[in-house]
């Protein structure tokens, strides 16, 4: 362990201003109580307890037996027994093995190209109107409308940094970390006025005991934004999903011609687990299924009235097992995981991390601030 510290010391002498940086950020980790008890020093339990009471202002009531919506997303991430099925089906190219025969092939999106690693030449011969994403992330994608506006070089260090470390880490999804890390190269879809704001449809998907499926829809629109929660026969539900991201719409938006063949789509997609969000998003001519969403928002997506987090909550049958159980659970879930998950206590982790933990990736949820949030990709 010495000899690695040493060695990451030497390999930083001659880039005096990272090492700079890497000790100012080491010292700020030890005395910021955030930091030390929420990213870096503390267990994976304790990272997502701390993280809830932060983003959703509550305690969580009880983790291992837990009754609200957000909790059981929690309890998931934590345990996860089906952790190495939810890898395959979270790959955004092991996606299309899956979703074959559950919907039609015209509803999926074309990979153009795919690979593990990335040149910037061979970037910039893919020409406009493409997304680039890598395929164990989630949320990490790049639009690119026009090649002359992008610093191809830049963006190739981007997700070379992407390519290097799982997603686990940053969200403690550790599903993410059982997927092949690779680059995939799609389409961008535009709406019939040659916009990329498309209409976002999610479904959520909870299994019952008898074999029936409870359906919950929110609908998000991103210019104007607001989001809408429906049932599956498109009724209006009296609660807001992600209240303090997306306001409510002043008016209801008009049922989507395609609404009954998305139900239909949905729950062969969300047949085989008793709980997962199947997104798809609206064309100009198609609806298009996206991929499946086991955690949506991390667990930490607020829920308006309160008490309607308590009643989702109630339509996922989740069974949490005992305490062996979840003690093998865990085992299974995270021990193949911790030469990325453990505590980073040493100069040499962080200085690895600390580029994975810095970048500003370009959501579709700020698209539109692309050129001042993702400005390092861009040359203006």
């Amino acid at each position: 362990m010495i000899l690695r510290k040493v060695k990451t010391f030497f390999s930083l002498l001659g880039k005096p201003g990272r090492l700079a940086q890497v000790f100012a950020d080491k010292r700020s980790f030890r005395q910021n109580k955030v930091y030390k008890t929420e990213a870096f020093y503390c267990s994976i339990r304790r990272r997502i307890e701390v993280r809830y009471r932060k983003l959703l202002g509550i305690e969580i009531e009880d983790l291992d037996r837990p009754s609200l919506y957000t909790e059981k997303a929690q309890w998931r991430k934590l345990y996860c027994p089906e952790v190495n099925q939810l890898g395959k089906v979270t790959d955004k190219i092991k996606i299309y093995e899956y979703a074959h025969g559950k919907t039609s092939d015209r509803h999926l999106i074309p990979i153009i190209w795919s690979g593990d690693t990335v040149d910037a030449d061979f970037l910039r011969n893919l020409g406009d109107n493409i997304v680039l994403q890598p395929t164990h992330r989630s949320g990490q994608v790049v639009f690119i409308e026009n090649s002359k506006d992008i610093d191809y070089h830049a963006l190739v260090g981007w997700f070379e940094r992407m390519l290097a470390w799982p997603y686990s880490m940053v969200g403690q999804e550790p599903w993410y970390g059982r997927i092949t890390p690779r680059i995939i190269a799609r389409p961008l879809i535009k709406d019939s006025d040659g916009s990329t704001f498309l209409l976002d449809v999610k479904f959520h998907v909870f299994r019952q005991p008898d074999g029936s499926q409870v359906i919950v829809v929110t609908c998000i629109n991103r210019n104007p934004r607001w989001l809408a929660v429906f049932d599956e026969k498109y009724h209006h539900l009296p609660y807001n999903w992600a209240s303090d991201v997306f306001p409510p719409p002043e008016h209801d938006p008009p049922k989507p011609a395609e609404w009954e063949e998305m139900v239909e789509d949905a729950r062969r997609l969300a047949g085989d687990f008793d709980y997962v969000r199947v997104d798809f998003m609206l064309g100009a001519q198609e609806y298009y299924f996206t991929e499946l969403t086991f955690a949506p928002g991390g667990g930490y997506s607020l829920i308006t009235p309160t008490e309607w987090d308590r009643i989702v909550g109630s339509y996922w049958h989740l069974d949490t097992g005992t305490p062996i159980k979840r003690l093998f659970w865990f085992s299974r879930t995270w021990l193949p995981l911790w030469r990325t998950e453990r505590p980073m206590r040493n100069l040499r982790r962080l200085y690895r991390y600390r580029d994975d933990w810095s970048i500003r990736a370009i959501q579709r949820s700020d698209y539109d601030r692309r050129y001042q949030e993702g400005g390092e990709l861009y040359s203006d």
